[in-house]
């Protein structure tokens, strides 16, 4: 059975970016919850870093993926600072090629719903991207301080995003058989 799984950036003491009346950390879980329901249908086995909104320290998160032994960890975050559009990072390590195979897949994927993409990043001084054992990306969806947030302003908006990395997820399987 296929294995992945999801860090929900963010929660408890940590709501990440605050604006327009939303909190990234709600945003990430909302997306991670869709996310997963799309792939459990497909008949994925996948693990969520958290459930609900708490505290979620990153090393317990990336120990937690590292023993669950996925094929793949897809990382949600969301953004602030003024910009617009989606990027993902992957790392650059032995994981390199099947992580930007993902990637390039979550962006397709997020540009069908009507938003731009900022590209893909290379970047192993996020922790994920260092530490992880598998193929892994950090997806930031959307800028919750720019007119960004009118595409995921609401919870099924948000979903939207979930989805959309899920079905991501869904062809880089179906690519490997």
């Amino acid at each position: 059975m296929n294995k992945v799984f999801i860090a929900v950036g963010h929660g408890g003491r940590d709501p990440g970016a605050l604006a327009n009346n939303l909190r990234e950390a709600d945003c990430n879980l909302v997306m991670a919850l869709a996310m997963e329901q799309v792939l459990l249908q497909h008949g994925l086995e996948v693990k969520l870093s958290r459930r609900t909104d708490c505290n979620n320290p990153v090393g317990e998160e990336i120990a937690a993926c590292q023993q669950f032994a996925p094929e793949l960890a897809v990382v949600i975050h969301n953004n602030a600072g003024g910009g617009r559009g989606f990027e993902v990072f992957h790392p650059v390590d032995a994981y390199m090629e099947e992580s930007i195979a993902l990637a390039l897949l979550m962006e397709q994927e997020i540009r069908l719903l009507g938003q731009r993409s900022r590209g893909l990043k290379q970047n192993n001084r996020l922790r994920w991207m260092r530490k992880c054992t598998c193929p892994t990306v950090l997806c930031e969806g959307f800028f919750l301080d720019s007119d960004d947030y009118l595409l995921a302003q609401t919870e099924e908006q948000q979903a939207t995003f979930g989805k959309a990395y899920a079905k991501a997820v869904l062809r880089w399987f179906e690519e490997r058989k």
